[in-house]
């Protein structure tokens, strides 16, 4: 069964029986027949990926996994990827075929995507700017200091000092 919204989803999943009936939202999945032989079972389960292994007997099934659908998960079924679609208002399910299949789910976050893009560029304009403005102190070599208060410390006192000190430019290279 399909549905359009959360009210609609709720309304149907009273309608129905849900050991053999799904509500999906989707208009273009036909799925129809008793595939009772089938047995999926979860082989490793973690935060970000959970890998399923589906023997599915007799016709095209959804392997629906009972956790809450959320954007962001991808699903890969014997290294192709599959559409995870919103089953049963808030749970998740992948279409597969007669056979024996293994089915990835993983959480790869759009919006970490574009984070880790938008850091990765900051980083490298501050490299940038820094290397810059190494680059153009380093080519001014400006005395630091000691240096520079002996320097105004004799031309103010018209050239003459207290101590004769000498101004080496290449102090701090």
């Amino acid at each position: 069964m399909i549905y359009s919204n959360q009210e609609a989803c709720a309304s149907t999943l009273s309608q129905i029986d849900p050991f053999l009936e799904a509500v999906v939202d989707d208009s273009n999945l036909n799925l129809y027949g008793d595939d009772t032989g089938s047995v999926a079972t979860i082989r490793e389960y973690s935060t970000n990926e959970i890998v399923i292994d589906a023997v599915i007997q007799q016709t095209t099934s959804m392997v629906i996994l009972s956790d809450t659908y959320y954007p962001g998960w991808q699903a890969i079924v014997d290294g192709t990827p599959a559409k995870i679609y919103r089953v049963d208002c808030d749970m998740r399910g992948v279409v597969v075929s007669p056979g024996t299949h293994t089915i990835v789910m993983s959480y790869q976050p759009l919006s970490f995507k574009i984070g880790l893009g938008i850091s990765l560029t900051s980083l490298a304009g501050l490299i940038v700017v820094g290397v810059v403005l190494a680059v153009r102190l380093r080519r001014e070599r400006k005395p630091h200091g000691l240096v520079r208060f002996a320097q105004s410390l004799k031309s103010f006192r018209g050239g003459e000092s207290f101590v004769d000190i000498e101004v080496d430019q290449d102090i701090e290279r």
